[in-house]
């Protein structure tokens, strides 16, 4: 059994409380989440890290649906995706496009790709293929050959 680092626990929780406190744009929540996981990160450890993967895939239930405190809990997501893409070697970035796009997009040796992090509330289970936007994501690619 894997125990979750309290440290990870409250990156989540202080994330989570701030969504509605933050004026930034999208932009630049992103470029500042992606600063702080990587200190976090070299300070941490991996570890730590790979805890907040566990602990951030679901909605907390206390974010309305469709708010920007959501919108910002998925750009917070995306974040994550992009940081994890970039610790195994991509060069990856959090996009700004809205709507129907791609949110993540990764480039390296031999691959070009693009992502979007999917999370769900707990109270609502994905129930059919719309719900994992698969062919939305084959027309978000691009021209890249990776989704």
């Amino acid at each position: 059994m894997v125990q979750i680092r309290d440290d990870s626990i409250g990156f989540r929780l202080n994330i989570i409380d701030n969504l509605s406190n933050d004026q930034s744009s999208l932009r630049d929540y992103s470029a500042e989440l992606m600063k702080s996981l990587r200190e976090n990160t070299a300070q941490n450890g991996i570890d730590w890290f790979l805890d907040l993967l566990r602990v951030s895939s679901c909605i907390p239930e206390i974010i309305k649906a469709d708010s920007s405190e959501e919108k910002r809990y998925s750009k917070y997501t995306d974040t994550l995706l992009a940081f994890a893409l970039e610790k195994i070697g991509l060069k990856a970035a959090v996009l700004d496009a809205r709507g129907d796009a791609a949110d993540v997009e990764a480039v390296g040796p031999g691959i070009n790709m693009v992502g979007d992090a999917k999370v769900f509330r707990l109270s609502r289970t994905a129930k059919n293929q719309k719900d994992f936007k698969v062919d939305a994501m084959d027309k978000w690619k691009g021209g890249k050959p990776h989704a």
